[in-house]
C-alpha cells in the first residue's frame, strides 16, 4: 500500500489536476449564464442541466459545472459595481480537454 506521505501528495496532485479555472465579472449573473449558454451551443458542448446559478455541461467525454458566485466586498464604499466569480469545475473526464473546453468557453465572456 501507498505510506501516508505518499497517499497525501498523490491526494494533493489530484486536487491540483482538477483545479478549476475562474474569470471575474461585473455582469448580471443571468446575462452570464445566457452567454455561457450561447457558447456551450457555439462550441457544441452538451447542455447537461441547469439551475439560477449554475450550467453542467459535457464535451469530448468530460463533464463540468460552471457556477457563478457572487463576491463579498468588504468595507464596499468606493466600488459602485457588484462582482461575479465566473467558477468551471471539472466532474469527470480528462483534465486537460476539461481546460481546453473551459478556458475557451471563459476567454470569452
Amino acid at each position: 500500500g501507498l505510506s501516508s506521505a505518499a497517499a497525501a501528495a498523490a491526494e494533493k496532485k489530484q486536487k491540483i489536476d482538477s483545479a478549476a479555472l475562474c474569470t471575474i465579472t461585473n455582469k448580471e449573473p443571468r446575462g452570464v449564464l445566457k452567454e455561457v449558454q450561447k457558447l456551450f451551443s457555439d462550441y457544441k458542448v452538451l447542455l447537461r442541466s441547469a439551475s439560477p446559478t449554475s450550467l453542467k455541461g459535457e464535451k469530448n467525454r468530460v463533464r463540468f459545472e460552471v457556477t457563478i458566485t457572487p463576491i463579498a466586498q468588504v468595507g464596499k464604499t468606493d466600488i459602485e459595481e457588484d462582482l461575479y466569480l465566473v467558477h468551471s469545475s471539472r466532474l469527470a473526464g480528462d483534465v486537460v480537454a476539461f481546460r481546453d473546453v473551459c478556458r475557451r468557453l471563459l476567454i470569452k465572456l
